[in-house]
């Protein structure tokens, strides 16, 4: 079996992901695709939409396959706080959702605001239990397609 393919796809998604990871919000860095343009099948490209920045009716949705909304964050008690600018993340499911891209809502784990909360999560099963459940409630509260932890 030749594993060439494969391994090529994997570093070319590597690098863009790299790329947009390393960029900052100015649109010049940011390249532009045709209306036309087409994902192969095979291929997932996932962007991060920050939650304190960015216009969803902006976004080239149809250069991407997910979107993840940054960032929850949650608590040592297994809530997951509250979702930041929750309107801007509902015009971007809307917005995703219509275009064909899914949306997950990505959890980060900030020193500053939640010291070890995934740690505190992963210890204890009745904290991994309110994480699950208020998780899955957020997923259908805002037609959120998964999650990015």
């Amino acid at each position: 079996m030749n594993i060439l393919p494969q391994v090529l796809k994997t570093i070319t998604l590597s690098t863009i992901l790299l790329f947009f990871g390393s960029c900052t919000t100015q649109l010049a860095y940011i390249p532009v695709v045709g209306l036309n343009y087409k994902i192969p099948s095979n291929f997932k490209i996932v962007g991060y939409f920050p939650s304190w920045s960015g216009d969803p009716d902006k976004v080239q949705y149809q250069a991407l396959t997910h979107i993840c909304y940054a960032f929850a964050k949650p608590t040592m008690s297994g809530e997951c706080g509250t979702i930041p600018n929750p309107d801007k993340l509902i015009k971007l499911v809307t917005n995703s959702h219509n275009a064909g891209v899914k949306v997950l809502l990505s959890f980060g784990d900030t020193i500053d605001v939640t010291p070890n909360a995934f740690d505190s999560i992963a210890a204890d099963s009745n904290i991994t239990d309110v994480f699950l459940n208020n998780t899955i409630a957020l997923l259908s509260q805002y037609n959120l397609d998964g999650v990015d932890i």
